[in-house]
């Protein structure tokens, strides 16, 4: 004769396996183990799980419980939260969809931030002039106050291309005019 064991986990009292009990080698009865249980588990509709509810040797029956487990993003910073807790639900903050770069929280999705977007270039278009002007002093081309006055003139020429930006691919196409030398 054969019976089924459902353990559950001690913690979460979870559903998290199935064996078959021994047998009572006197009395030919089976052997319950903690943290298990002869009653079988209900199926569960995909994002949830059973839980054992009550006590495993005298009574106690299987719930199913919404399982919210996993990673979701903040909508205000943006940042991955992480849901390890069964009985822990994601507050209307969290989205289980991530955000792309420069993206923020739309009200019912993320949109593209196109002023972080451009402060962030910004910052890597200065780098770059910084890196030519050192460059360009360091092997002899030029004075250091020829350095300085080239990147200046660089740079309002930047500043005046930026202002004339209305869309992502407008400001892509400048960075990639910038690192092909358009602006020497």
């Amino acid at each position: 004769m054969k019976k089924t064991l459902y353990h559950f986990d001690p913690k979460t009292r979870e559903f998290s396996g199935e064996t078959m009990a021994r047998f009572d080698q006197i009395e030919g009865e089976p052997l319950q183990q903690k943290n298990s249980t002869f009653i079988s588990p209900p199926a569960c509709p995909d994002g949830s799980v059973a839980i054992f509810v009550g006590n495993e040797f005298i009574d106690g029956s299987w719930s199913i419980v919404p399982d919210r487990r996993g990673v979701y993003w903040s909508k205000t910073t943006g940042e991955i939260v992480e849901i390890t807790e069964l009985h822990e639900a994601p507050n209307d903050m969290l989205t289980p969809i991530a955000p792309k770069p420069f993206e923020t929280w739309g009200g019912s999705g993320w949109i593209f931030d196109r002023d972080s977007y451009l402060a962030s270039t910004l910052r890597n278009i200065r780098e770059i002039l910084k890196n030519e002007t050192i460059d360009a002093i360091i092997s002899g081309e030029q004075s250091l106050d020829l350095a300085v006055d080239t990147i200046r003139e660089k740079w309002k020429m930047i500043h005046f291309e930026v202002s004339k930006i209305e869309t992502k691919e407008d400001f892509d196409n400048l960075v990639d005019r910038l690192t092909k030398g358009d602006f020497k």
